[in-house]
């Protein structure tokens, strides 16, 4: 059981947000870095024929 105010639940909230709002211009740089990368390693890929599947991509 929880002992949140709606009070607290908004701060949790708006803080939250705030941080989501100051991160994402990183998470966004690195998702496009990984993405050039990516799309960097699959001709290489083709051209060596290392054909096994590639690892999972964490997507957001």
């Amino acid at each position: 059981m929880s002992r949140w105010t709606g009070a607290d639940e908004a701060e949790y909230r708006r803080i939250l947000d705030r941080m989501t709002d100051a991160t994402q211009a990183e998470l966004d740089r690195l998702r496009r870095k990984a993405e050039r990368q990516s799309d960097a390693i699959d001709p290489l890929r083709c051209k060596y024929r290392i054909n096994e599947e590639r690892p999972w991509l964490f997507v957001l």
